[in-house]
């Protein structure tokens, strides 16, 4: 992500690129965060730093992650999985628009060459439109919400990829 201040002096653009490895095709999106999205962004970071000031234990933390990240972009749902070492995802929160998420410790299987597991493999972002690939119980949970999309950005810990925060939305 990148963050360009106009010449103007006023306005903020922000742009953000990823990768789909898979389909070798590079995405770019640009959008305008001059004041009132700046403003929301912070408020979101504010709420989630404070609920870390105040010792909220770790699922409090990753709902709230989610739940902002989800009001921010107004789409249908937001995860974030945990990599764990035999190459399985463990749900950590899953906010969703309509009707119950996926219960955070849910443990998902990737296969090889799907979204989750391509994340890990390369930590690239990437943008899925393949429902039918995902791992139950995502895949039914995107067809009640009507998802027909996710974009996966690695999380990254002390430089490896530790999981993932996808943002799935419908057409």
């Amino acid at each position: 992500e990148s963050r360009w201040i106009c010449a103007d002096g006023e306005h903020v653009l922000r742009f953000t690129v990823w990768y789909d490895v898979p389909g070798r095709l590079i995405y770019c999106a640009g959008q305008e965060v001059t004041d009132g999205r700046a403003a929301q962004e912070r408020g979101a970071l504010e709420r989630v730093a404070a609920l870390v000031a105040q010792g909220a234990a770790p699922g409090e933390v990753f709902a709230a992650v989610t739940a902002e990240l989800r009001a921010l972009l107004g789409v249908a749902a937001c995860v974030l999985g945990r990599y764990e070492p035999d190459g399985s995802v463990t749900v950590l929160s899953d906010s969703v628009e309509l009707g119950a998420g996926i219960e955070p410790g849910t443990v998902l299987h990737y296969q090889p060459g799907t979204s989750g597991a391509t994340v890990r493999d390369t930590a690239a972002s990437l943008v899925n439109a393949d429902v039918a690939s995902l791992p139950s119980p995502l895949r039914e949970r995107a067809q009640r919400l009507g998802v027909t999309a996710a974009m996966k950005v690695p999380v990254l810990v002390d430089g490896q990829v530790w999981g993932y925060l996808s943002a799935s939305w419908r057409q």
